[in-house]
């Protein structure tokens, strides 16, 4: 089980994101805690009305918002109610079961996960603030509920697990499908070691040709300083999968060849491909030239 939280500042995007995937069939609402009616009987309005309501205990806190997702084993297929058991007893860990708060769950991708959005805002004009120690805490968390409730471990990679990514050429992820992780391992050890790159920029064009791309992370942040890179598969639109981290010194799932920042930069590939005027992969001047596109979602009112 592995945990995400993303705080923000306007909780209507975490809703309308998570309604937005129920109305297109890709999710659905399966609880609404510390709310008048049952989950089935709530419209995003009386969800966005009751969030409000919450806020305006704290004018400084207006619609600021948390996005937790949790995420579980490719081979794991939770029903509804232990899912919400789990979560529940998650929100309860990080200090939210009296705060309310939705769950959806995703059927968009390769594995089972749960989308939470709540408020942080206490009833008496108080706030949940997380900082970095309750990051931590989220991850012991997961910990200590794939044991309570028999979950699949998040497992780091052991050196004999090494063989399961070594491949001599990668195909093009499919986002989605199970083994998303396995399938981008085998992508990065395809190119780490057959590519010559100066930059990400050059690094992410040629993973955008597998459908994959490499995030560094936000300057500042432990990641980015560690030199670690989030890889995320893409989908037809552009849209990212939930990450799977290069192993570096930062909880999460991992890509067991540890294709972080400063191993992919300084390696030099045996076979002699490169990037440059002098050889490049098909469709990577295609790729310069067209951004990739991206979510525009603005807030719910």
């Amino acid at each position: 089980m592995l945990s995400k939280i993303e705080p923000n500042k306007c909780i209507g995007r975490s809703l309308g994101y998570n309604e937005n995937k129920v109305t297109t069939g890709k999710a659905e609402r399966i609880a609404a805690v510390n709310f008048l009616k049952g989950h089935d009987r709530l419209t995003k309005e009386e969800i966005m009305s009751r969030f409000r309501q919450r806020s305006s205990f704290n004018e400084r806190l207006h619609d600021y918002g948390v996005h937790f997702t949790l995420n579980f084993g490719k081979t794991e297929n939770l029903d509804d109610d232990k899912m919400i058991r789990v979560a529940n007893r998650y929100m309860t860990g990080m200090g939210f079961e009296d705060q309310p708060y939705v769950m959806y769950r995703h059927i968009d991708a390769g594995h089972t996960h749960l989308h939470i959005v709540a408020t942080p805002v206490r009833a008496d004009g108080g706030w949940i603030t997380l900082e970095p120690k309750h990051f931590s805490a989220s991850y012991k968390l997961c910990g200590e509920l794939e044991k309570e409730f028999s979950l699949e471990k998040n497992a780091l990679m052991t050196l004999r697990d090494r063989s399961l990514f070594t491949v001599d050429h990668a195909q093009s992820v499919r986002y989605g499908e199970p083994g998303l992780t396995n399938a981008i391992s085998n992508v990065l050890n395809t190119i780490v070691d057959h590519y010559r790159y100066s930059n990400l920029d050059e690094f992410n064009a040629i993973l955008k040709e597998y459908n994959v791309t490499a995030n560094p992370g936000q300057e500042g942040s432990r990641l980015n300083k560690l030199g670690g890179l989030l890889y995320h598969a893409l989908d037809d639109e552009g849209g990212q999968s939930f990450p799977a981290k290069a192993n570096t010194q930062t909880p999460g799932a991992k890509i067991c060849s540890q294709p972080i920042t400063p191993r992919i930069f300084s390696r030099t590939p045996p076979h002699g491909h490169r990037m440059g005027p002098g050889r490049s992969r098909p469709g990577l001047d295609r790729i310069y030239k067209e951004p990739r596109k991206g979510r525009n979602c603005s807030c719910y009112s």
